[in-house]
């Protein structure tokens, strides 16, 4: 049963690693092209970004302490 949970959290830890890269990279192009776009994110962009990035800085603290 834990073996199931480890698999389960380290794919969440991966995506979400996965997904905040691209929320990055994207932000980053935007920013250094000709005619910077607004970033406009639907609801669930706005979602995945607190999950993904919460769980994200949830993982670094639990290996910090």
């Amino acid at each position: 049963m834990m073996r199931e949970l480890d698999i389960l959290f380290l794919f969440v830890f991966v995506l979400s690693c996965i997904f905040v890269l691209n929320q990055i990279l994207g932000i980053v192009v935007s920013i250094f092209s000709d005619e910077p776009k607004q970033i406009n994110y639907t609801g669930w962009d706005k979602i995945s970004n607190y999950f993904f990035i919460s769980y994200l800085v949830t993982y670094v603290i639990t290996q910090i302490l």
